[in-house]
């Protein structure tokens, strides 16, 4: 009885982290646990019916992604965050934006102020050519500290 005491509460940790990964919409769902017994069955029902909402969903974040500007986020933490978010949404979607075309996009995303195209030459220099990565996070990181 121990046994299946101890199975029982795999899956339902299992079917909870699945519920987790979702939005609340599509959680309530899969809340009947009557119906959704195992994490296997919520998988594979999920991954039918929602395979068609990710891509769709790419198609709706990419111009997100184009038109997400620094005024419009209010703060330099906040336009980090949703540039990072819409990133982490569009690499959910089988669609993985490049770190440059993400520098790209921060640096399109700045006001057009007087200190903001100064800023936006001098980072450029300053950012390394070779590897992007390291270009990106140094891109985040003099945002922040600018």
């Amino acid at each position: 009885m121990e046994k299946y005491e101890k199975q029982d509460l795999r899956m339902q940790k299992a079917s909870g982290t699945l519920r987790m990964g979702m939005t609340d919409a599509i959680a309530l769902r899969y809340d009947n646990e009557m119906e959704w017994t195992t994490p296997s069955r919520i998988w594979l029902d999920a991954h039918a019916n929602y395979q068609t909402a990710t891509s769709y969903d790419a198609n709706h974040l990419q111009p997100e992604l184009n038109e997400s500007t620094l005024e419009e986020s209010g703060t330099v933490l906040e336009y980090s965050n949703n540039i990072r978010e819409l990133r982490d949404k569009l690499v959910t979607c089988g669609q993985t934006p490049s770190y440059a075309h993400l520098i790209f996009h921060i640096l399109e995303g700045l006001p057009g102020t007087p200190e903001w195209p100064t800023w936006v030459m001098v980072t450029k220099a300053a950012l390394p050519n070779q590897n992007l990565l390291t270009g990106f996070k140094k891109l985040k990181e003099l945002l922040l500290a600018y």
